[in-house]
């Protein structure tokens, strides 16, 4: 147990909290860099601007089938006056260790073409006994490029730099950068690449993602990533103002985590 939560703890608070969340995003294994979604509060803050209504959801992971390392996540962005606000907040962990973020969001249309976001975020990791909890603030910025009516590319850096966490002599919140291209053959069906790069860690991740629109209100999702491997399938179904999207992920080290995300478009 204590091996898995080590583990999991490097994805999330140690190494920035690059882990996206949303069960779209889950069921293309992570990518995110060049979506208009609910979510990209937690993936690309530029993804904010191509929004027009207000919005929210709600999404849980059973992160590797364990109730110790579940995954919640809150999301909500609306348009405002010069843009886009977005707010998110996340959970992972349980009542002895856990790890939170806490996000505040603005991305506007720079020029037709163009969007950019940033975000303030805060982390709180709480501790068992006299560890006591660790706090941290940083941001982060993407920016949109829709390069032709079939191609967008993204790019989104979290903590620009390494941020120290309170309290603690030596130990950073790292630098983690990420680009990626969309290509849509058609209104139904968009493919995506992407690479992220930790600056704490030595090899980036590559990932990939396919994500097929049904007219009849229903999406399908496929993805895969390395370091190490990961498979994914998604689907999603679109109820009226209701969204409901579900995702798999098997990881080839720690196993499967079911996700599960519901939305509400005003």
């Amino acid at each position: 147990m204590l091996v898995v939560l080590a583990l999991c703890s490097t994805m999330l608070f140690a190494d920035g909290d690059h882990s996206v969340a949303g069960a779209r995003f889950a069921g293309m294994a992570g990518s995110s860099a060049v979506f208009h979604d609910t979510w990209s509060v937690f993936g690309n803050q530029a993804g904010l601007a191509g929004l027009h209504t207000t919005s929210l959801g709600i999404s849980y992971e059973n992160r590797f089938l364990m109730k110790e390392t579940g995954y919640g996540a809150f999301a909500f962005q609306t348009p405002v006056a010069f843009g886009n606000l977005g707010i998110g907040y996340s959970h992972f962990g349980y009542s002895e260790y856990n790890e939170n973020k806490f996000a505040l969001a603005w991305a506007q249309q720079l020029f037709k073409r163009i969007a950019m976001g940033v975000q303030a975020d805060y982390f709180m990791i709480h501790q068992p006994g006299l560890y006591g909890n660790l706090h941290a603030f940083s941001f982060e910025i993407g920016i949109m490029v829709q390069a032709s009516e079939r191609l967008r590319f993204g790019a989104h850096v979290s903590n620009p730099w390494p941020i120290q966490i309170i309290g603690v002599q030596g130990q950073y919140l790292p630098a983690v950068l990420k680009a990626g291209m969309g290509y849509s053959f058609n209104k139904n069906l968009i493919v995506t690449v992407e690479a992220e790069k930790n600056l704490h860690l030595e090899k980036p991740v590559f990932r990939a993602g396919v994500e097929y629109q049904s007219d009849r209100h229903y999406s399908l999702r496929l993805g895969i990533a390395n370091q190490p491997v990961l498979f994914a399938v998604g689907f999603g179904y679109k109820f009226n103002a209701f969204h409901i999207d579900m995702g798999y992920g098997y990881h080839q080290v720690l196993g499967s985590s079911p996700v599960i995300t519901l939305n509400y478009v005003f």
